[in-house]
């Protein structure tokens, strides 16, 4: 798809009219570059998953965001967005706000063949699959990485502090073996346990198999990031993110300090 820079340095709700077709994206930063790299400038962080107004008709939606690095300035954060029709503007008096609508999801494997290319994931597209079934997810993202606990860290840190991602789930590494370190890495990332999501899977998973026990499968929240570690099976991903749909809404909407009281739901 077509990329196109902006030319100009624009505030975030600005009237300046940027041509733009659905699909077509274009690059946000937080500085001025060089002529042929002109970004729009921003003094704050942006979610991904959040919308920008491009023209009174026209909104973008932040998909990805890097550093960038120049002579002149040092470090940049850069934003590509792409144009969507699915939004909702609220317009006041003085006022114009861009309402985000539904969730974002991230979907880590863990699996070395699956990093080498030598093992098909059949496990991501089902968890995106059942998500999807009960929240309205309006951004995605997916990984599949090593076995490797500083990459699964450093990924884990920049999903929940920096990208601000709802919801993140892993699937694989969960056992004993001395590869299996995604509940290790979880526990050193969260802030909060979800000891009751992660009784739901093992009791679900202990109906099915004996081997259920040996899962040390972690769930947690870390700021307004929910994390959580599922099996690395398609059959094991099924069980065990079955129980925790019913309640994923409503958990949702109390972590987002939904006011509404529990009895609403």
């Amino acid at each position: 798809m077509e990329e196109k820079r902006i030319r100009a340095k624009v505030n975030f709700f600005s009237n300046q009219i940027i041509e733009l077709k659905k699909g077509e994206r274009f690059f946000l930063g937080n500085a001025l570059g060089n002529a042929k790299n002109i970004f729009v400038s921003f003094p704050f962080f942006l979610e991904l998953g959040s919308f920008i107004l491009i023209e009174d008709t026209e909104v973008g939606q932040i998909e990805d965001s890097f550093w960038s690095f120049s002579d002149s300035i040092k470090k940049q954060k850069v934003y590509i967005a792409k144009a969507v029709k699915d939004f909702v503007i609220e317009k006041g008096e003085n006022t114009l706000t861009i309402q985000k609508q539904g969730f974002s999801l991230g979907v880590i494997t863990l699996s070395d063949k699956g990093a080498e290319g030598k093992r098909e994931d059949k496990s991501a597209p089902l968890i995106f699959s059942m998500i999807k079934e009960v929240l309205p997810i309006t951004y995605e993202c997916y990984f599949i990485i090593p076995d490797e606990k500083y990459m699964l860290y450093d990924l884990l840190i920049k999903l929940c502090l920096e990208d601000q991602i709802d919801i993140v789930v892993t699937t694989g590494g969960t056992g004993v073996t001395s590869r299996d370190i995604t509940a290790d890495v979880t526990e050193k990332v969260i802030e909060r346990r979800l000891s009751g999501f992660e009784w739901a899977m093992f009791n679900e998973g202990i109906k099915k198999t004996p081997f259920a026990i040996i899962s040390r499968a972690v769930c947690g929240i870390l700021k307004k990031t929910t994390i959580i570690n599922l099996p690395g099976s398609p059959k094991a991903v099924k069980e065990n993110l079955s129980p925790l749909l019913p309640a994923l809404s409503h958990f949702m909407a109390k972590l987002n300090d939904s006011p509404e009281d529990c009895a609403s739901f």
